[in-house]
């Protein structure tokens, strides 16, 4: 999986639920987003597909999910955030866990790169 730190082993198990046939993980990115109560902790993984939005909820959770072809864009907002704006007006403000921080420039080359 490129130059990601190892993974916790649910996370990289729910991740690898997610990928579909041919698909592999660029780079995976912890998120500070708990979007509810009863839903862990969200993670983003580039792929060589799409980016993903997904959670170790049940063993695997598809949280959301955008091809690289809806994206209109990727940018820092600051230290924390990870913008990305779809033309499907599915946008997302990703709050980067402080550990990933270092990855988000690479999370933005590796979508520029693929759009």
């Amino acid at each position: 999986m490129g130059t990601m730190k190892v993974l916790p082993d649910k996370i990289e198990s729910a991740l690898n639920k997610q990928l579909q046939a041919g698909e592999t993980a660029a780079l995976v990115l912890k998120t500070t987003w708990k979007p509810s109560a009863t839903i862990p902790l969200l993670w983003l993984a580039v792929t060589n597909r799409r980016c993903l939005l997904f959670s170790s909820l049940r063993g695997s959770h598809l949280f959301d999910e955008v091809g690289f072809l809806e994206i209109n864009s990727v940018a820092r907002d600051g230290m924390r955030l990870l913008v990305l704006l779809s033309a499907n007006d599915q946008d997302w403000n990703l709050p980067i866990d402080a550990a990933f921080q270092h990855l988000m420039d690479q999370a933005i080359q590796e979508i520029n790169a693929r759009r």
